[in-house]
This record gives structure tokens, sequence and C-alpha cells, in this order.
């Protein structure tokens, strides 16, 4: 059972539990009611509530399960071994008679309903006005937008922050979905095949996978980063050096010194910016694999299974804040103002690069550059390689209205999300130019 969020066109979303997808008949049943909802609101949501939810579908086939049709019931398979969708049926149409009788007590001019309205209206002016291409393919469809991690983890919250937005604009159904597995590798190797119809979207955590990548780390990776159809950056997290709050190193140049292997955890993803900063200033370590998400990650560290856990700032925050682990150094400074709070008197990387004398040579200046820049994508939209360059520009166009709206805004600042907004255009050139700079990155190879 996996964590679906569903974000109507009118901006509200829900959370509900899945084992299956539905059947073709309340697909249908379904897309009948679905053009509807930026008229009706919070009504027609009761007949979403209706096929979601499976008590209340349960409930609804009792009501008309000794209604059931010809011979053969759902314990007995047809003669041809095809299954007998009849209970499903007479299901759909009870439940579209309750949600039709709900809509005609609603009515069009409720207030909920009107809300709604203005709400879409207010979507659609502003697409409007900024030369928002035809809308007119992905009105009433149902957009699958992927999240590379399990939810509640990084990339998770930053696909759910652009969701809302994304389904007010495009007048569409975005069911966020999660895809977990090697640091966003699965997910990106799953996007990267899928139909490039502009109804399959996903973040990706570009940069990490990159260094990953130049690094020779991302062994499982089958997606070919220039190939595919970037949409637009969403977040940028600087990365933390932190250890444990009572391993006695309370700074970063006491790590430096230390004279025995520093077991660190992590992921793939995580192991780029690893690899550079401690061949950088010569700190003896050992990486641990076997951590697929910044979950698991967390529980390892709390278990005390390393000493270090090295990870971006939105994922570590809590942590620190919560006295569970000493941050030691951080790449760049947080946008955040919360954030920054939580950081404060942490110094930067190239601070440490001078405090401590280090001088670097002309691969390691361009591989710390490199960390900076990669941290800068953490989370990237894009769709898969070979979507129109219609149906391109307008998601470009409406993921660029999505982050200027104040509810995107506030939901990146719940969630401690940093907001890094890039073009999908200098996206894609970015994609290169990581490339180029990730060969400066082949001799940093980890001794863990």
């Amino acid at each position: 059972m996996g964590l679906v969020v569903n974000c109507l066109p009118n901006g509200s979303c829900k959370t509900f539990a899945t084992k299956k997808p539905y059947s073709p008949i309340l697909q249908r049943v379904f897309a009948i009611f679905e053009p509807l909802n930026t008229r009706t609101g919070p009504c027609v949501n009761f007949v979403y509530g209706m096929f979601y939810y499976s008590s209340m579908a349960k409930r609804g086939y009792a009501l008309v399960k000794k209604l059931s049709l010809g011979r053969h019931g759902t314990k007995q398979a047809r003669p041809d071994g095809s299954k007998n969708h009849v209970k499903e049926l007479l299901l759909a149409i009870s439940v579209s008679a309750v949600g039709a009788a709900t809509l005609a007590a609603c009515g069009s001019s409720s207030s909920a309903g009107s809300s709604a309205t203005t709400a879409a209206s207010s979507a659609t002016t502003a697409a409007s006005s900024s030369g928002m291409p035809d809308l007119s393919f992905f009105k009433g469809k149902t957009i699958d937008l992927q999240a590379p991690d399990k939810p509640g983890g990084d990339g998770d919250l930053s696909t759910r922050e652009i969701a809302p937005a994304l389904a007010q604009i495009l007048h569409a159904t975005v069911n966020v979905s999660n895809h977990p597995g090697a640091g966003g590798v699965v997910q990106a190797n799953g996007l990267y095949t899928a139909t490039p119809d502009g109804l399959t979207l996903g973040l990706i955590h570009l940069g990490p996978i990159i260094m990953s990548q130049a690094l020779g780390l991302a062994s499982g990776l089958k997606a070919d980063m220039t190939k595919f159809s970037w949409i637009g950056n969403v977040t940028g997290q600087p990365f933390v050096i932190g250890t444990q709050p009572n391993d006695g190193i309370k700074t970063f140049a006491q790590l430096v010194k230390t004279t025995t292997p520093n077991t660190v955890i992590g992921s793939t993803t995580d192991e780029g910016p690893n690899a550079v900063i401690y061949s950088v200033f010569g700190i003896k370590h050992k990486f641990l694999f076997g951590y697929s998400s910044s979950s698991s990650e967390k529980q390892g560290f709390l278990a005390n299974q390393g000493q270090n856990w090295n990870s971006y700032a939105g994922v570590v925050d809590p942590m620190v804040k919560a006295g569970q682990m000493r941050a030691l150094a951080i790449t760049s400074v947080p946008s955040i103002p919360a954030m920054q709070q939580v950081f404060k008197g942490v110094p930067t990387i190239s601070q440490e690069v001078t405090s401590l004398g280090v001088n670097l040579t002309s691969s390691q200046k361009a591989a710390l550059g490199g960390i900076t820049l990669y941290s800068n994508y953490f989370a990237t939209l894009a769709a898969p390689p070979g979507l129109s360059a219609g149906k391109l520009q307008t998601l470009r166009t409406a993921f660029s209205e999505a982050m200027k709206m104040a509810s995107t805004q506030a939901l990146a600042a719940k969630s401690n999300e940093p907001q890094y907004y890039v073009s999908g255009q200098n996206t894609a050139a970015a994609v290169q130019t990581m490339l180029t700079d990730a060969q400066a990155l082949a001799s940093f190879k980890s001794n863990g």
C-alpha cells in the first residue's frame, strides 16, 4: 500500500492510500465528474472521495450486492476466464447517483463552488497575462507527478510543493506518486522510459545524480540526463557536514585532524560531495553504503551506525535543531531565513579552506565549485525524452507561474524546502555545464 497525493484543479489536495489502479469502469465514471470540479469545488470532492476511499466504496458495494446481475458472481469466473465487472459497474452507478444528488444540492452558485471558480480563474488570468500557450490538451486530464523518494522525504516535499499550483494552472488533476530507490536513480530510470505525452512528470535529483555518475557511483543509472525534457528547477540546497553530538568532535578542523577513519552514513547521491570534500581536506573516512533514502540514513545515524552523516540542509535541519547532530561545515549559506538561524555560526567550506590554509589545485577548485552548482539543482522537474515542443513550452510556462504563486512559496516555507527557480531552457544548459565540470571529479573517487 502506498500514499498518493491528489491535487484538483481548484488547488485542493488530499492524501489517500492505494493498493492497485482503478478499473477502466471506475476511471471512466471518475472522468465524467472531473471537468465539473472547477465549477463545483468541494461539492464534487464528495464524488472523488467516494471513489478514492475504499471504506466508502465498500459501503456502496454492500448496498448493491443483492442486485448483482448474471449467473456468474465475483466468486466464480466466467467461462472464458474473464473478470465479471457487473458488480463494479453497479457500484459505479450507485456512487455516481449519490454524487449527482450532491452536485444538485450544492449548486453551482454555492459559496464554496464560487471560491473554487475564483481560484481557477485567477490562475488562468495570471497564466494568460504571461502568454500561456494553449492549455486545451491538459484541461481535465490526470497528471502523474513522480517524487524521487518516500513520503516525507526531501524530494517528496518539493514535489508536493508545486502540485497544487500546477493543477490550478493546467486545469488538471495532479497525482503525486512516490518512486524511491538508490537516491533517486530508480525514479529517474522509470521517468526516462515513460511515454512522452506530457501526463507523466517527475522531480529528479539532477545535481547529486550527475555528481555520483561522474564518480562511477551510479552503476544502476540508465537514463541520459541530456535527453530529458527539462521543465525547470524547484529546489536548491547546500550540503552539510554533520557529526554525532557526543563524539568529541566540535569543529571541522578537529574532523580534519582525526587519525582514525570516520564512518560516514549516506546513499550514492551523497557520496559525490563527500568524496570531494574529504579528499580536498585529507579526511580519513569509510563510507557506509546501503541506505536507500534520507529516512533510512537518519535512522542509521540515530542508531549510532556511523559517526558522520553528511547530507543536504533541508534533510538534516530538524536534527540540528533537536540537538541530534552537530553541523561542522556547510557548502553555502541557506536561502531560507529560518534555516539561516539553524546554521548560524557554521562555517562554509570556502571559509575552512582559508582558515586551514589549504592550497587548492585547479581541479580541486573546480570540484568544490561544482558541489555548489550541483546542490543548486537538488530537485528538478522533467518530462520524458521526446516530449513535443508545444507541450514542453506549455509546461515550462505553467511551472514558471506556479513557482511565483504565493501558495507555492508558502508550502516551500512550511516544508523548509529552499526554492531555487531556474527555467527549463537554462536547466538544460546547466546539465551540459555540470557534465563538463564532472570531468574534474574523476580523481575524487572515495576510499570508502
